[in-house]
C-alpha cells in the first residue's frame, strides 16, 4: 500500500489562493451593493389625466381693424370640450404633454348692425358663426417636496404622509384658433391661424396619504416677434380623490387669456369654466 504524502507548506499556499479569492469576491460585492445604495435605480411615475371641460369664450375678435364680440355672434355660451394631460416623474424631473380643443357655433340672427372685416350685417340678417381654439404644449420640470408624517423618509409618496410639492417648469405651448362669420348678405369672413409660445410656470401640490389633495398651476407665454405674436396667460385648480394609488377623479378651474394678433387680424378672448376627468397612475 502506497501512501501519499503532501506537503504542509503546499496545502498552506493553496489554503491562503482560496481565501484570498473569497475575500476579493466578498469586496466586490461589497462594493457594488455600496454603489446600489449611492446610486439607487430611478424612481419613476407615468399619470394620465383626460378630462371634460366646460368652458365659455369671452372677449372679442378683430379682422381688419373691425372687431366682433362673441357674445353679440351667441358664442358665449358654456359648451363641451376635452383636455388631456400626461406627467412622467423622473425622481425630481418631470415631464408634461398636453392640451385642449374646444369649438362653439351659433346660427341666428344678428340683434343689431355688425361690422367685421369687409363684411357689414344689419339688425335681422342671418348669420352663421364658429369659433375653436385648440391648444398643445410640452414642458420640461424640477420638482421639490417636502414630507411631513410618520412616512416622511419615503419618497416620493408617502401613505402616512402629507407631501408637499413645488414645481418649477418652461416648455413651448402652441394655440390653433379661428374665428369664422358667415352670412348670406355678406361675404365670408375669417381670422386666425397657429401661434407658438414659449412658456414658464410654477405648480404647487399638496397630497394627503398619497389618497388626493389639491394641485394649483400657473403659467404665461408669450411670442413678440414677426406678424405673428401672442401672449396668453393659464390658470387651474383642481381638487383631486384616490381610492387607490392608481386610480382617481378630480374637479377643478380652468381660466385661459390668449391675445393672437396676425397682421391686422386678432384673436383677443378668454375661455373659463369648470372641468372634471379622472386619473390613472402607473
Amino acid at each position: 500500500m502506497l501512501i501519499a504524502f503532501i506537503p504542509v507548506s503546499h496545502l498552506t499556499e493553496k489554503t491562503a489562493g482560496v481565501i484570498t479569492a473569497l475575500t476579493v469576491i466578498a469586496s466586490t460585492h461589497a462594493s457594488c451593493h455600496a454603489q446600489d445604495l449611492q446610486h439607487p435605480a430611478p424612481v419613476w411615475r407615468l399619470r394620465l389625466a383626460p378630462a371634460v371641460w366646460r368652458p365659455a369664450f369671452g372677449d372679442d375678435v378683430t379682422s381688419d381693424h373691425k372687431s366682433v364680440n362673441l357674445e353679440n355672434v351667441n358664442l358665449a355660451e358654456a359648451d363641451i370640450g376635452v383636455t388631456v394631460d400626461a406627467e412622467l416623474a423622473i425622481n425630481k424631473w418631470v415631464f408634461r404633454a398636453g392640451g385642449f380643443s374646444f369649438a362653439s357655433n351659433n346660427d341666428g340672427n344678428a340683434k343689431h348692425p355688425l361690422r367685421f372685416g369687409t363684411a357689414t350685417l344689419a339688425s335681422g340678417d342671418a348669420f352663421s358663426a364658429r369659433a375653436s381654439l385648440s391648444s398643445a404644449q410640452f414642458t420640461i420640470g424640477r420638482r421639490f417636496h417636502k414630507l411631513v408624517g410618520d412616512d416622511a423618509s419615503d419618497i416620493p409618496t408617502a401613505a402616512h404622509a402629507v407631501d408637499f410639492s413645488l414645481d418649477i417648469y418652461a416648455g413651448v405651448r402652441s394655440y390653433d384658433a379661428r374665428f369664422t362669420l358667415r352670412s348670406p348678405v355678406a361675404t365670408d369672413q375669417s381670422v386666425g391661424g397657429v401661434f407658438v409660445e414659449p412658456i414658464v410656470g410654477a405648480g404647487f401640490g399638496v397630497n394627503v396619504f398619497d389618497k388626493g389633495g389639491l394641485r394649483f398651476n400657473i403659467d404665461a407665454g408669450g411670442q413678440p416677434f414677426g406678424d405673428r405674436t401672442s401672449t396668453s396667460f393659464d390658470i387651474q385648480v383642481a381638487f383631486e380623490l384616490r381610492p387607490s394609488r392608481t386610480v382617481g377623479a378630480f374637479i377643478g378651474w380652468r381660466q385661459i387669456v390668449v391675445d393672437l394678433q396676425k397682421s391686422d387680424d386678432a384673436f383677443n378672448t378668454s375661455l373659463a369654466g369648470l372641468f372634471f376627468g379622472v386619473v390613472v397612475a402607473f
